[in-house]
């Protein structure tokens, strides 16, 4: 079984300060992950570092519904492609789709 701090800590692992620095604002991006060890998370992106908080985001610019901790799991260590979790009913995304796709490569493997 997937614990939500295996995916997070699989995050920090990849994750891709140049990518990051494509967002040239402070912005915020939450998960919501249903089920069994979900919960509400965001990451906040400013000057190309992240910050990962509990909780909801005051003003998120994305956010990801996830139906499991297993599907989150899945998309972020690219088990499953974004689009096919998308198309899937695996996640949802709320917001602006090019941010989405900028966001993508942030955390890539």
């Amino acid at each position: 079984m997937v614990i939500i701090q295996d995916v997070f800590d699989f995050m920090k692992k990849n994750f891709n300060k140049d990518a990051a620095l494509e967002f040239k604002k402070k912005i915020a991006f939450q998960y919501e992950i249903k089920g069994d060890g979900g919960g509400t998370w965001h990451i906040i992106l400013d000057e190309g570092n992240y910050e990962l908080l509990e909780g909801p985001a005051e003003r998120a610019v994305i956010t990801y519904i996830f139906n499991s901790v297993d599907s989150f799991y899945r998309v972020t260590t690219g088990e499953i492609d974004g689009i096919q979790a998308y198309t899937q009913g695996l996640v949802q995304v709320k917001g602006p789709v090019g941010i989405a796709q900028k966001f993508e490569p942030v955390f890539k493997v």
